[in-house]
C-alpha cells in the first residue's frame, strides 16, 4: 500500500482584503511520487503550497507525513518539507552562495564541520562548485534557481514543493533544470504553467481554478483533453502533440507497408 505523504481536506483560505483563495480544496501526495499542480493565473496555486508548510493558515485538515501542522511541530515539519520559491531572490540573502546554502543546516544546530560537510557535497551534486564563493545576487537567474534549490536539498527534505520553477529560464539552462529536478529521488508537487515539464516529470495532475480542483488523473489523459484544458485557458502542451504526431506518421508508414 502506498504511503500518503500529504493530505489536504476541505482547505478554505480568504485573504485580508477578502479575496477567496481557496475553497474546499483536496489533494493528496503519495511517497516517491511526483505532481503537477496546474491552472491558469489566480487558480490558487501558490496559495494552496504556502498552507503545506505552515506559511498560510487556512481552515481545513492539513497532514505531513502523518501529523497535522500545528505550532508544536512546525518545527520539524518545515524541516522536512521544502519550497522552492518562483523568485529566488526570495530565499537568497547572505554573503555569498555557500552562506546561503549553509544557513538551514546551521540554524539546526549541527556542527561547522557537519554543516561543510553537507554544503560541500550539495555544491558538487548540483554543479555549483564554481560559484561558492560568489554573491548569489550578483549570478544568472538560472543559477540563483539552482541555488535555490540547493538551499532545500541540503536539508534533505522529505518532500520538495516547486512554484514555477522554469518561469523566464532560456531553453537551455531550463533542460538543465528540468534533468537536474528529474535526478532528485524525493516526492515533488510542481506548481506550474509549463505543461510540458508537467508532461515530462509527473506521473499524475491536479487542475485548479478559482481556488477549486477542478479533476485530477494521470498525467497524459489530462493534458491531451484539449477541451478541458482550453475552459482554464491552458493547452495541449507541445511534446505531447509532437509525440502524438510522430505516432500518427509512424502508424501511417506501416499501413502503406502492408
Amino acid at each position: 500500500m502506498r504511503q500518503r505523504v500529504i493530505e489536504v481536506r476541505n482547505l478554505n483560505f480568504t485573504y485580508p482584503d477578502g479575496t477567496t483563495a481557496l475553497k474546499d480544496m483536496c489533494l493528496e501526495l503519495y511517497n516517491g511520487e511526483t505532481i503537477g499542480l496546474i491552472g491558469p493565473n489566480g487558480a490558487g496555486k501558490s496559495t494552496a503550497i504556502l498552507h503545506l508548510n505552515g506559511v498560510l493558515k487556512g481552515v481545513g485538515k492539513i497532514k505531513l507525513l502523518g501529523k497535522e501542522i500545528n505550532k508544536k511541530n512546525i518545527r520539524e515539519i518545515r524541516s522536512k518539507v521544502g519550497i522552492v520559491f518562483q523568485d529566488p531572490n526570495d530565499q537568497l540573502f547572505m554573503p555569498t552562495v555557500f552562506d546561503d546554502i549553509a544557513f538551514g543546516p546551521l540554524n539546526l544546530g549541527l556542527s561547522v564541520d557537519v554543516v561543510k560537510s553537507k554544503t560541500l557535497k550539495v555544491l558538487s551534486e548540483m554543479g555549483l562548485d564554481g560559484v561558492k564563493d560568489k554573491p548569489s545576487h550578483h549570478l544568472s537567474l538560472g543559477e540563483k534557481k539552482s541555488v535555490s534549490l540547493a538551499t532545500v536539498m541540503v536539508m534533505e527534505p522529505a518532500i520538495l514543493i516547486l512554484d514555477e520553477p522554469t518561469n523566464s529560464l532560456d531553453p537551455g539552462t531550463r533542460r538543465i533544470f528540468i534533468q537536474m529536478l528529474s535526478n532528485l529521488k524525493v516526492s515533488k508537487i510542481i506548481a506550474t504553467h509549463d505543461l510540458d515539464l508537467v508532461f515530462e516529470l509527473c506521473s499524475r495532475v491536479v487542475l485548479m481554478d478559482n481556488g477549486r480542483v477542478i479533476t485530477e488523473g494521470e498525467t497524459k489523459e489530462i493534458l491531451s483533453n484539449k477541451i478541458l484544458l482550453e475552459e482554464h485557458n491552458l493547452e495541449i502542451p507541445a511534446s505531447l502533440l509532437l509525440k502524438e504526431n510522430i505516432f500518427s506518421v509512424k502508424k501511417s508508414s506501416m499501413r502503406n507497408l502492408i
